[in-house]
């Protein structure tokens, strides 16, 4: 739970930086690898997980740290 607000940090710097249009593929012969991912939205997803699963674990204290640490670095992205 310490290291959320560096997490998001990263996060919101990458999503500041990562073209939304980038695709990205697999490196091995399986199907899931011949199919085009976005980085976007791979990003967001992995995102995603990792906050539900802290949500999971401890409600209050995961959104205390997003609120105090890590929504004003989501914000700037979007703005």
């Amino acid at each position: 739970m310490i290291d959320l607000p560096e997490l998001l940090s990263f996060f919101a710097s990458s999503l500041k930086q990562v073209n939304p249009m980038i695709t990205s593929k697999g490196s091995c012969d399986t199907e899931r690898s011949s199919q085009s991912f976005n980085l976007l939205t791979l990003m967001v997803d992995t995102l995603t997980i990792i906050a539900n699963k802290l949500l999971n674990s401890d409600p209050q204290q995961t959104e205390l740290y997003f609120l105090e640490f890590g929504l004003s670095d989501l914000v700037e992205v979007m703005v």
